[in-house]
């Protein structure tokens, strides 16, 4: 049974791209459109919002609010994507996740 790659097994070996390639990758992707920006950071708001809900036993709408009302936000729909992420990092940190 073998394992990993050694100097006589080299067929073992796994393919790593080196970090300097990594990052040229990352620098060729185009940036993310603005609309689409917004609409993942509403989507993983609202996902987290409805586990907030769910594991605290509160209504979704009164989680909503609260954070809202943390950010100063009259209406989700006003947040720049600052206060998107705001919301997102307050809701992950409330859950645990960060």
């Amino acid at each position: 049974l073998h394992l990993f790659a050694d100097a006589d097994s080299p067929e073992f070996a796994t393919t790593t791209m080196p970090a300097d390639e990594e990052e040229a990758q990352e620098a060729d992707k185009p940036p993310e459109p603005a609309y689409k920006r917004r609409e993942r950071l509403r989507e993983r708001r609202s996902y987290l919002v409805a586990e907030v809900a769910r594991s605290k036993r509160q209504e979704h709408r009164a989680v909503n609010a609260r954070i809202n009302q943390a950010l100063g936000l009259a209406s989700i729909k006003d947040a720049t994507d600052a206060q998107l992420e705001r919301s997102v990092k307050l809701l992950e940190r409330e859950l645990g996740l960060t």
